[in-house]
């Protein structure tokens, strides 16, 4: 099977499992900034049907959903993407959603969006940083300048107009959200770092998540023979047709 056509089945399965709002739920919940959890009004959780584009990349969002925060004075997107060919410039791509949607909405108070990307390449563990902050060489420092963002000086014969934005958290309504959405804005999750058993306890996302762990694993049926409790569990799950579909023809 060529990579572009392995690839393809990949994110085909992972989009047709996110697109049940209760596995990516209960994936936002597991693996969201708890931090940021707090706000969120998880009954809002929906799809959201326009899709989000990026023009530094000319790709759009594979799966992205939207809810609001409890006390409804803010909008979160959640864009969940699928990756199976490492990409070492992948954080800086994922700006690229983030841009163009701050320059189509550049009013105030514009969506807040935070980004995944589930990996399940054949190269493991992933070769690249994990987080946007690992790129640089102090991650601290990268965290503490891009906190306070650019210096505005202003001067006697051109000060600057004190409606103007000083920093990009002031464009939003809640600051100290935008900020801690900032610093989360783009996590790479892989699930072969996490324990069956740890996978298993997610009722809705065991499904998902157990089968892209195991689908590279060349003793995948002594996997299954050695371990009848996981594999009964995964035979029970509404989603049962589509992973062994995917399992048995990757």
């Amino acid at each position: 099977m060529s990579t572009k056509r392995e690839e393809q089945q990949h994110k085909q399965f992972f989009c047709d499992m996110m697109h049940y709002r209760e596995v990516a739920k209960e994936f936002l919940q597991c693996y969201l900034n708890e931090e940021i959890q707090v706000y969120v009004d998880w009954k809002s959780l929906v799809p959201h049907e326009k899709p989000l584009y990026s023009k530094e990349t000319e790709r759009y969002a594979h799966v992205l959903y939207r809810a609001n925060t409890k006390d409804e004075r803010s909008t979160l997107y959640f864009i969940l993407n699928h990756l199976y060919i490492p990409d070492p410039c992948l954080h800086l791509n994922a700006l690229g959603y983030v841009l163009t949607f701050l320059e189509e909405n550049m009013e105030r108070n514009p969506a807040h969006i935070i980004q995944f990307t589930t990996y399940n390449g054949l190269a493991y563990p992933y070769p690249h940083p994990k987080t946007y902050y690992e790129c640089f060489q102090s991650p601290e420092l990268a965290r503490e300048l891009h906190l306070h963002g650019p210096i505005i000086v202003d001067t006697p014969e051109n000060p600057y107009p004190s409606s103007y934005p000083r920093t990009v958290f002031d464009y939003y309504e809640d600051r100290e959200l935008a900020t801690k959405v900032f610093f989360e804005a783009h996590r790479i999750i892989d699930f072969r770092d996490y324990t069956d058993e740890v996978l298993l306890s997610h009722p809705h996302l065991s499904a998902l998540s157990l089968a892209m762990k195991h689908v590279h694993d060349p003793a995948l049926s002594d996997w299954i023979k050695t371990n009848q409790k996981t594999v009964q569990k995964l035979k029970e799950s509404q989603y049962a047709d589509q992973t062994w579909q995917y399992l048995l023809s990757s």
